[in-house]
């Protein structure tokens, strides 16, 4: 690995530092209200309630060497419980399903329910039997060492919270997964026994978890905040077969420029220790963290990334992006090592699928380096925003 020179730290310091800034900079005053844009569709006309229903279905077609064809749908269900105006937050459901020409498949349910100033719940259950590549554990795995095998997981996770002040919720968290490792290479890491969970195991823990949002858009943000802090412990006495922790933190921040531009920014944080299965060691990369590295190309027990997208208007119902990120992994966080920081960048176009909600179709295309080797490049095809 090419070691960094004497100038790189000193510019990777005043990064962190304009980005750090730049996430707590304060915005406009709140006795000075902000103009509305020129035809901003999050400004609902006066006396206007916006639509209390949306639904929409996309259907999934993509190509991969592992998997060969993939066909899906997507099924998002919006609304509103009463005719309160865009500013209430809507209810949702979103249902996929994958299927590929090798009997493999990804499934999955999300919603969230609001009892607005009172409550909201969120649940998640997700299914995959899919092939991935697994490149070992630390922040300078070789592309020598990747590996292919088959997960198969089944992931529950529920969060009862309740509102003791406005944006504010609160409350506990449960988590359920199973797991199962399928089509290891007989002479790959995962074929041993040194790599926690690759023989399979479930973990089932408790903790809970803090949200605050001041989005003034669920889908898609011209300004406001969305911090999220969840703390999960996995014991024998949760019926757990493995014995960890897990922190993770979100600090989200939306800033119109002006019209339909926006900057928004993301602060990115996972701590694990203690026994943990591989499957949910901190990993870098994916559609929505990191793009342009495959998701798990580099994981460690800590997890640490900020990234920066610019969203602007083109024409009709289309819109453009351009993004960047930096993020790291480390065994621990007194073992940090600059060296191994990587960068991420790209750009991608999106189509307003819902105007009244603006809810987009997006396809991002990020490299993480400029050789574009199979590993350096990646392209995403998916529904609503990174972040």
């Amino acid at each position: 690995m090419k070691m960094l020179s004497r100038h790189t730290l000193p510019r990777l310091s005043a990064m962190f530092i304009l980005a750090a800034l730049a996430i707590l900079a304060p915005g406009p005053a709140p006795a000075i209200p902000l103009e509305p844009a020129k035809d901003n569709p999050i400004e609902t006309p006066e006396g206007g309630t916006g639509d209390r229903f949306g639904l929409v279905t996309l259907p999934i077609i993509a190509y991969t060497p592992e998997a060969t064809a993939m066909l899906g749908m997507n099924f998002m269900l919006v609304w509103n419980r009463s005719q309160a105006g865009s500013e209430e937050m809507p209810d949702l459901l979103n249902a996929f399903v994958i299927y590929t020409l090798l009997d493999q498949i990804i499934c999955g349910l999300n919603t969230i329910n609001y009892v607005p100033g009172v409550m909201m719940v969120k649940t998640a259950l997700f299914y995959q039997k899919f092939p991935s590549r697994f490149y070992g554990i630390g922040p300078n795995t070789s592309l020598e060492s990747r590996e292919n095998f088959t997960p198969v997981d089944l992931r529950f996770r529920i969060s009862p919270l309740f509102s003791p002040l406005s944006h504010l919720y609160m409350g506990p968290r449960y988590e359920y997964d199973l797991y199962d490792v399928q089509d290891k290479e007989p002479e790959g890491e995962l074929s041993g026994t040194r790599v926690v969970g690759s023989n399979g195991t479930h973990v089932s823990g408790f903790g809970f978890e803090i949200v605050w949002d001041t989005k003034d858009n669920f889908f898609y943000p011209f300004r406001g905040w969305e911090v999220q802090l969840i703390v999960m412990g996995f014991h024998r006495y949760t019926g757990s077969g493995n014995v960890f922790y897990r922190t993770e933190f979100d600090l989200r921040r939306y800033i119109r420029i002006y019209g339909r531009h926006v900057l928004a920014l993301q602060y990115f944080m996972q701590l694990t220790g203690g026994d943990v299965p591989f499957q949910l060691i901190p990993a870098m990369g994916g559609q929505n963290n990191m793009r342009g590295y495959y998701q798990g190309r580099y994981r460690d027990k800590n997890y640490f990334s900020f990234q920066a997208e610019y969203r602007f208007p083109l024409i009709w119902r289309f819109s453009g992006v351009l993004f960047g990120g930096t993020g790291i992994v480390a065994p621990a966080i007194t073992r940090i090592n600059f060296q191994y920081l990587r960068i991420a960048c790209g750009g991608g176009l999106r189509f307003l699928l819902h105007q009244e909600r603006m809810i987009n179709l997006r396809l991002d295309f990020a490299v993480n380096n400029v050789r574009f080797r199979s590993d350096d490049y990646g392209m995403y095809f998916s529904v609503m925003e990174a972040f």
